[in-house]
């Protein structure tokens, strides 16, 4: 799922809404990856919805 937001909205905010968007339309999907961005705030909010979320580490620079 693909969403385009305006500027000023945060990463945690816009993970928020698609979180929720995505337990809605796709409430099979249990575990969506998210990366550094993405803070506790929206991290609980999808484990409410039942969808665990994974943050990812970033990799190393080549």
């Amino acid at each position: 799922m693909i969403e385009e937001r305006r500027t000023g909205v945060s990463d945690t905010a816009a993970g928020v809404t698609l979180l929720a968007r995505i337990a809605t339309a796709h409430p099979h999907i249990t575990k969506a990856w998210v990366d550094a961005g993405y803070r506790t705030t929206a991290i609980d909010h999808g484990a409410r919805l039942g969808c665990g979320c994974v943050r990812e580490r970033p990799r190393p620079s080549s």
